[in-house]
């Protein structure tokens, strides 16, 4: 069950310290995003983009901190890794916490979602914040909560062989003598660990290949139609630091502002008829 064993201590202590450092730095990140957006709402309104981002930026705070935390809260009593100082409830509670606050994972999805609407659909952010915007919420927050209730209830969460914190524990055969009991309970967990996690995160990664695919043929399509019209004879003299210019950075611009306002009806404001 426990692929530590072969571990030295020193090694066990780095894999307990190793998600540390990184849960400072995205919890730095988290917040700074948090307060930018806090100063930004002095001036204007608040959008539904910037409301989806603060609660990533939210659950991204619990999460890191979870995961920081749980790596300490195995049993004492029973795990064979160091600086274990907790025992079976507070390794359930932890395993409990690293679920619920998976949400940033869904928010991801949730604001690419966002800007596939207002982008390629041009949909107002007054219509996604009244029709659109509270299912996002509901979903990227009540999954998460929800199978990390289940869980609990399920009694499945506990020190997994393989990772630093506790999350769904790894099957005992020990405490299941028969062997059909192992194999259904090694079916349970395996069960457990698709729905609660890696369908999730599937889901998550298809939405976002897939709606930026959408986005970039749409902003292509329609920049070299602009592009096109306007009859373009000057040479674009390309940055060589980022590899587009202001030329070029003008035409997506045009492209996603005339999509969203009109609706695809490609317009240019301030020009004289021709005679």
């Amino acid at each position: 069950m426990d692929d530590y064993r072969q571990l030295s201590d020193t090694q066990q202590i780095v894999l307990s310290v190793l998600p540390i450092p990184s849960a400072i730095i995205s919890i730095l990140g988290s917040t700074a995003i948090i307060y930018l957006a806090r100063q930004r709402r002095k001036v204007q309104q608040c959008t539904p983009y910037t409301r989806l981002l603060v609660a990533m930026s939210v659950c991204d705070i619990a999460f890191s901190i979870s995961t920081g935390v749980a790596t300490f809260l195995r049993p004492r009593e029973t795990s064979r890794k160091i600086w274990a100082f907790g025992n079976d409830a507070t390794c359930s509670f932890g395993g409990f916490m690293v679920q619920a606050t998976t949400g940033g994972i869904w928010y991801q999805g949730m604001l690419s979602i966002y800007f596939l609407l207002t982008t390629r659909y041009g949909m107002k952010n007054a219509t996604i914040a009244k029709r659109i915007e509270p299912l996002m919420h509901i979903t990227a927050l009540g999954f998460p909560i929800g199978t990390a209730i289940v869980g609990t209830v399920m009694g499945i969460y506990g020190e997994r062989a393989g990772r630093a914190s506790c999350y769904v524990r790894s099957y005992d055969s020990s405490s299941a003598p028969d062997a059909r009991d192992v194999k259904e309970e090694k079916g349970t967990i395996d069960a457990v660990i698709y729905f609660f996690f890696a369908i999730p995160v599937l889901v998550v990664f298809i939405c976002l290949v897939t709606n930026n695919i959408a986005i970039y043929l749409f902003v292509r399509r329609h920049t070299g139609k602009l592009a096109s019209k306007r009859q373009v004879s000057t040479p674009i003299h390309v940055n060589a630091s980022f590899g587009w210019s202001k030329r070029t950075s003008n035409h997506v611009t045009d492209a996603i502002i005339s999509r969203i306002s009109k609706k695809g009806k490609y317009h240019k404001k301030n020009t004289q008829p021709r005679k």
